[in-house]
């Protein structure tokens, strides 16, 4: 579900099998041989892979164990260490795949409650705002670290999609 490639010879991909434990993979011959890192003890399923630069990296996933399943690496993806200090998910609310965007430092998440969480500083801390209270922030997208935009739906199945906008990194929203 995520793909973050670096050229053609260097990548990562994540596996998040139904029964949980998953793992990032890498490549560093365009996928002729993978090396996995389970990162199963604090993330069943990763929505998202992003490197900052060559050495510096984050990956988002569901929660579990009470906490979104997130982590970073400084090494290249060699290793992964759990993100300990993020804002306490809400009740069965979990991240989107797709549903986030990277400017610089800045980050930022939708989830399946309606908010959107933004990091200023590469994921080490996170708020969360709300665009739709109870809706779905499926997709966002940023011009800059103030100005974005978040598509959502009012409940999962059998709603339109509408627009959110924020001016000040996300914040608050506007709903269009």
């Amino acid at each position: 579900y995520t793909v973050y490639a670096f050229n053609g010879q260097r990548a990562f991909t994540a596996s998040s099998p139904q029964s949980g434990g998953s793992s990032i993979h890498q490549t560093t011959n365009g996928g002729a041989n993978w090396t996995a890192t389970s990162v199963g003890s604090y993330c069943d399923f990763v929505n998202q892979i992003h490197f900052f630069d060559d050495n510096n990296g984050i990956f988002l996933g569901d929660v579990k164990n009470g906490r979104f399943g997130m982590g970073k690496t400084n090494n290249g993806g060699a290793t992964w260490i759990q993100l300990t200090s993020q804002t306490t998910p809400l009740a069965d609310e979990s991240g989107w795949v797709g549903s986030n965007y990277w400017y610089n430092n800045y980050g930022w998440f939708g989830t399946t409650k309606g908010r959107v969480y933004r990091t200023t500083n590469r994921g080490e801390v996170w708020q969360a705002s709300i665009v739709y209270d109870g809706g779905h922030v499926h997709y966002v997208g940023f011009k800059d670290e103030m100005n974005g935009i978040a598509i959502y739906t009012e409940k999962l199945q059998g709603s339109e999609f509408k627009v959110a906008a924020t001016s000040n990194g996300g914040t608050s929203w506007t709903n269009n």
